[in-house]
C-alpha cells in the first residue's frame, strides 16, 4: 500500500520540482537580459551605459553617418575615461566624508573642505557632459541637433520649457507634497 501511494504521489513531485527549477532559470535569464538591456541612463555617470551602447543609442536615435559615428566612439570614450576617474574621486571623498562624520568628533573644517572638493569634482563633471554635448552637436545637422537637445534634456531631466521633471512621488519627499507648492506671501502677489 505505502509503495502504490509513493509512485502515485512521485510523478507529481517530479514534475513540481521540474516546474519550479525551469521557472528559477526562466527567471535569471529574464533578469540577466533585463540587466544587459538598460534604458539609456544617466549620461553624467560614465560608467551607467556602456561605451557601445551609448554610441548605439546616439547611432540609432540621430542617425548617424558611420563618419559621425566613429566622431561619437572617440568623444564618448574620453568622456567616459574623465567621467569615471571624476566617479572614482567622488566615491572616495564620499567615504572620507561619512568617516569623519562618523568619528566622536568631526572635524567641520575638514569636512567643509570635502563638501568643497565634491561640489568642485560635480561641477568638472558637469563640464564634462557639456563638451560631450557640444562635441557632439558640432558634428551633427541641423535635424539631428533637435533630436540630440531632447536626448540630452531627457537624460538630465528636464523638459522642452527647461523645467526639472517632477518625481513620481515615491521618494523620501513624498511625505512633504504640496508643501512648497503654493507658500503663503513668497510668491504669491497680495498675501
Amino acid at each position: 500500500m505505502n509503495n502504490k501511494l509513493i509512485y502515485k504521489i512521485l510523478p507529481w513531485l517530479v514534475l513540481f520540482l521540474f516546474a519550479t527549477n525551469a521557472g528559477t532559470v526562466i527567471s535569471l535569464i529574464k533578469h540577466m537580459k533585463a540587466k544587459t538591456e538598460t534604458a539609456p541612463g544617466n549620461i553624467e555617470a560614465g560608467d551607467k551605459m556602456p561605451d557601445i551602447q551609448r554610441t548605439k543609442y546616439f547611432t540609432m536615435e540621430l542617425g548617424l553617418d558611420p563618419d559621425q559615428q566613429d566622431l561619437v566612439w572617440d568623444m564618448n570614450q574620453q568622456f567616459n575615461r574623465q567621467a569615471n576617474r571624476i566617479s572614482r574621486e567622488l566615491s572616495l571623498l564620499r567615504r572620507d566624508m561619512v568617516s569623519e562624520l562618523g568619528k566622536a568628533e568631526p572635524d567641520e573644517l575638514y569636512l567643509s573642505s570635502l563638501s568643497a572638493s565634491i561640489g568642485d569634482r560635480h561641477a568638472e563633471l558637469k563640464d564634462a557632459t557639456i563638451k560631450f554635448y557640444m562635441g557632439i552637436k558640432n558634428i551633427c545637422t541641423p535635424e539631428q541637433n533637435e533630436k540630440l537637445l531632447g536626448i540630452f534634456q531627457g537624460l538630465l531631466g528636464e523638459d522642452e520649457q527647461g523645467r526639472a521633471w517632477r518625481g513620481r512621488g515615491q521618494g523620501p519627499g513624498s511625505m512633504q507634497r504640496g508643501r512648497w507648492e503654493n507658500p503663503p506671501g513668497r510668491f504669491n502677489s497680495g498675501e
